[in-house]
């Protein structure tokens, strides 16, 4: 296992994998029994002075005091290989200790596998925090990469986007690891992993809210691959480029050593040969120090040379060693054992020798030691003949793929890198195959892509199993929210396909799959006629594709076929395949059969649970809050697909549904109260990069910024201005033409004339918002708003509504039956009973109860029924100035003062709307709750220093406001009648 390398201040390990002195029992030797009894030279001559790298030291001694005042910063030390980079992080690292800041440190190798230097760092220091609450949400996608980390759920969810996801994760362990700052040293960036290289920028971009120094080092030379250069140009991370040394420097610290019988001759000579390396002259004073006389031989003044020399010096069990690690880099104790057929006890002398020559250091990595530097295993290495390295590297390779348990990815990408070098391209490719499978299940996506390219590259094919990973792949970003991505990534394989290769189904199948679900159905549509021409017509993957290309304009074949498809899949025992059949039926029967899409979805329900699909789980679960919030506006369901969501890692999904709750919210407590909701989850999509639920949560946030209106929003000191509501809907908008998602957005456009009492203009662009919408609009809870307004104005009411078939959101039901109030009060009838079906309809959310009502009370009022209309304005007022909702209580008092009521002034928030709607006034509310408690007039005179004669006065007008007889039979003050 990985020993993660991260301390606080203690004894022990002062760099990255190189210890300032070993002591017994150190972490990764002891096993081999070669951690106690190393030799001076064993250690790191890191007592040598810093030469000409103060200004360096201090700049990130500066990052470190910018973490502990609660921000970030973030350094890149770049140069050439020997020029001192893991030196200052050492040094960054002893200054970090010295202030108690907590200290993390990763290293990246080659064949290091995904995540590898994050795991390095996090993975021991992490484990106490693997219980905490507070990290329960993120614990599913700690546990992709951290071992010791356990999951809720067995199955997890594919990410959005691994690297924002795990990112995001990391920022929150970070926070409850040390709450005062904390120090992540990651060296050798240059041989890192593209979504390790993500994650770095996502932190590195997140520093403004995190207090984290990320202090990393790579290689200048040659030329970094393109993510780690993307990472050096980041304007979040500044790049710190280190040279070489000058001449007067490297002399003054040989001189400063103080070694007796060093000829200035001599100095000369060796700062030449020194070359401004920091290695170089770190190799020289070591000799100078293992020599008594402090004679150097000249003839061995490179770096090369000199490792030849150290080399002569050891035992032949310790050169098998080293020449297995130099072909092997990155190892663990059985496989050497393999290679070098060595026993545990020869084997633990043999690298004690290692050390002792200075070529090997100890280290917390598998082996427990690693190279001094890796130009020393490159030299060693060049001293093998070619027929030397391949055989060893065959050998590591079968003993990598042929273990007994199941090889890492990061073992699987080892013996791909092995076979390579011993001339079998296909076997390489093959390893890499089955990397990217494991690298796609631990949501290292970025690496999964790397490893099929380079397989591609090896054999110039794709073969089967490279073929179903990308299908893989492509399933995963589909159902990761990513769908976009995964076309493209099938579109690329099957365009690669060579010119006689009839298309894989099963590709064809993936990509098209991905087509329907990022909305690309204009692509997606030539896909399905090529998969029908290579496909049986009674194919189950067929038939769900042909109920996905009519869900957008023939809901009803939809339904028809995704319920076929699914008895299909049945048949064939696709339960997965099954679920995602009803799944499309009862989305589509959403918008036409509210009761058939419960039914459906149910059915989707009960058959993940029973074969423990927990991904599909969720989906049903938050259909089906889509069904309760269309009926009843019941968020429970929706909570509960939450729950589930976060518990199996789905944050894309968390967000899609927190933005359901949030409507929920918004229409049975206000907008103000929705805010936050809405807030998180526009996060969430932002940082996942999901176009379609940014358009969704950009649209919500603009309808907050609409009814709060002057009234600060949570979390703000001041109103928003204006335009923010127009900057709001055009991001909507622009997310929205790349994703298909909220066409609706416009037409807050008319909400806005509503509000703002201009009712021609808002029927206008009610109509013009909604033109593009399809018959999705039944669904949106504002629609029955544009509808009443254009019965008020005279339009026939099944003209404004359309066919009472076309069943969509409760809210819009009530709509209706207030707009039948209006139609029946101009035929002369009562409207009783539409008021009563209306009000019933929308009785657990307030706001949409009174933006109807407001609507119609002036016809109401007209028709001579002045103390409902007026009542039910009295009750908005009241909820509005509780609420905050500034927009509607605006309109709420212009609708008052319209049909000449009188208009309150200030805020009612101390009249429950329930009383507010009977007209009872703040202080008779106030009296009211005391006589609700018992007390008598004279009581309540005193309590509250008027006569009792006042008291009198208000119980009487509250008797006659309520038409009631005794005070015993006054309402509560602080219940809600239903």
């Amino acid at each position: 296992m990985l020993i993660a390398t991260v301390m606080r201040i203690r004894s022990g390990y002062g760099s990255i994998g190189v210890p300032t002195r070993v002591s017994s029992g150190s972490l990764g030797t002891s096993a081999l029994g070669y951690g106690g009894d190393l030799d001076q030279n064993a250690t790191v001559s890191t007592d040598l002075p810093l030469v000409a790298r103060r200004a360096e030291l201090a700049l990130l001694t500066g990052a470190i005091e910018t973490a502990r005042r609660g921000q970030g910063d973030a350094v890149l030390l770049t140069g050439e290989a020997g020029v001192g980079k893991t030196r200052l992080l050492i040094e960054t690292q002893r200054e970090a200790e010295r202030r108690g800041v907590l200290v993390l440190k990763g290293r990246a190798v080659e064949s290091g596998g995904a995540y590898r230097p994050l795991v390095d760092a996090f993975a021991r220091a992490s484990a106490p925090f693997a219980q905490e609450t507070e990290l329960a949400a993120v614990r599913p996608i700690l546990a992709r990469v951290l071992p010791g980390w356990i999951s809720d759920h067995d199955v997890l969810a594919p990410m959005a986007d691994p690297a924002a996801v795990l990112a995001e994760a990391l920022i929150l362990l970070l926070r409850a690891m040390s709450a005062d700052g904390a120090v992540l040293l990651i060296d050798d960036v240059h041989w890192a992993d593209d979504d390790t290289v993500s994650v770095l920028s996502y932190l590195a971009d997140s520093l403004d809210q995190l207090p984290l120094a990320l202090i990393m080092t790579a290689r200048s030379e040659p030329l970094l691959p393109e993510p780690q250069e993307r990472l050096s140009a980041a304007p979040s991370i500044r790049q710190l480029r280190l040279s070489r040394l000058q001449a007067p420097e490297v002399a003054d610290a040989l001189r400063a050593q103080e070694f007796p019988g060093l000829a200035p001759e001599t100095v000369a000579q060796l700062v030449a040969a020194v070359d401004g390396l920091p290695l170089i002259l770190d190799e020289f004073v070591r000799q100078l120090r293992e020599n008594p006389a402090n004679a150097i031989d000249m003839k061995h003044t490179t770096l090369a040379a000199a490792v030849q020399k150290r080399l002569r010096s050891l035992p032949p069990d310790a050169r098998v060693v080293l020449d297995a690690m130099s072909v092997l880099g990155d190892t663990d104790s059985e496989l050497l054992t393999v290679l070098t057929e060595l026993d545990d006890a020869k084997l633990s002398t043999a690298i004690h020798h290692a050390v002792s020559s200075t070529l090997l250091v100890s280290a917390a990595t598998p082996l427990g030691v690693m190279w001094r530097h890796p130009l020393m295993r490159d030299a060693v290495r060049d001293l093998l003949l070619p027929l030397e390295q391949q055989t060893l590297a065959r050998r590591a390779a079968d003993h990598l793929v042929n273990r007994t348990t199941e090889p890492t990815e990061g073992q699987l990408r080892q013996a791909a890198e092995m076979y390579e070098l011993a001339g079998y391209p296909d076997l390489a490719a093959r390893q890499l195959i089955r990397g990217a499978r494991a690298a796609v299940r631990s949501a290292a996506l970025g690496v999964a892509e790397h490893h099929l390219a380079a397989a591609h590259a090896l054999t110039g094919t794709l073969p089967d199993a490279a073929l179903e990973v990308l299908i893989e792949r492509i399933d995963t970003l589909t159902l990761a929210g990513r769908a976009a991505d995964g076309y493209h990534s099938g579109i690329a394989a099957l365009q690669n396909l060579r010119g006689g290769d009839a298309p894989a189904p099963r590709l064809l199948v993936a990509t098209t799959r991905a087509a329907y679900s990022a909305g690309l159905r204009a692509e997606a549509a030539p896909l399905l006629a090529r998969l029908e021409q290579v496909a049986e017509p009674t194919d189950s993957d067929l038939m769900v594709l042909r109920a996905d290309a009519a869900w957008a304009y023939r809901k009803s074949e939809a339904i028809q076929l995704g319920q076929l498809a699914a008895a299909r899949a049945l048949d064939e025992g696709r339960f997965e395949l099954a679920c995602e059949a009803l799944l499309v039926a009862g989305t589509a029967a959403q918008r036409r059969d509210i009761d058939l899409a419960a039914r459906i979805l149910h059915q989707a329900l009960a058959l993940s649970e029973a074969h423990q699909l927990s991904i599909w789980q969720v989906q049903a679960l938050a259909e089906l809050g889509v069904v309760d919030l269309a009926t009843d506006s019941d968020p429970a369901r929706g909570y509960q697909a939450r729950e589930r969501a976060t518990a199996a890692g789905m944050l894309g999904t968390v967000a899609v549904i927190d933005t359901q709750i949030g409507a929920v919210t918004a229409f049975r407590e206000g907008f103000l109260a929705a805010y936050p909701i809405y807030l998180r989850a526009d996060g969430q999509a932002r940082q996942l990069q999901l176009t379609g639920p940014y358009a969704v949560t950009r649209a919500h946030l603009a309808l907050c910024v609409l009814f709060a209106d002057d009234q600060p929003l949570p979390g703000r000191t001041r109103p928003a201005a204006p335009s923010e509501f127009d900057d709001l809907i055009a991001e909507a908008l622009a997310a929205g033409r790349k994703s298909g998602r909220a066409p609706w957005a416009r037409s807050l456009y008319g909400l806005r004339a509503w509000l703002h009492g201009d009712n021609s203009t808002a029927i206008r662009l009610f109509d013009e918002g909604m033109r593009n919408v399809q018959d999705e609009w039944h669904l949106i809870p504002w629609w029955g708003v544009g509808a009443v307004l254009r019965v008020v104005a005279g339009t026939d009411l099944e003209e404004a509504f359309g066919p009472p078939v076309l069943i969509g959101h409760h809210a819009n039901w009530a709509a209706r039956g207030y707009g039948t109030a209006v139609w029946e009060l101009r035929k002369g009838r009562s409207p009783s009973g539409s008021i009563a079906e209306a009000d019933h309809l929308v009785r657990h959310t307030p706001v949409h109860r009174h933006m109807l009502r407001t609507t119609i009370a002036p016809v109401v009022y007209q028709a001579g029924m002045k103390s409902v209309a007026e009542g039910w304005l009295r009750e908005a007022d009241a909820f509005c100035s509780a609420a905050g909702e500034r927009a509607l209580q605006r309109l709420v008092r212009r609708t008052l003062a319209s049909v000449g009521a009188k208009v309150p002034k200030g805020s009612t928030s101390a009249v429950p709307p329930h009383l507010a709607r009977l007209g009872i006034t703040a202080r008779e509310a106030e009296i009211l709750r005391l006589v609700n408690a018992g007390l008598s007039n004279a009581d309540i005179s005193h309590r509250l220093f008027i006569s009792t004669r006042t008291v009198e006065s208000h119980v009487s007008s509250m008797l006659q406001k309520t038409d009631l007889t005794t005070r015993e039979q006054l309402p509560s003050a602080s219940t809600a009648e239903d």
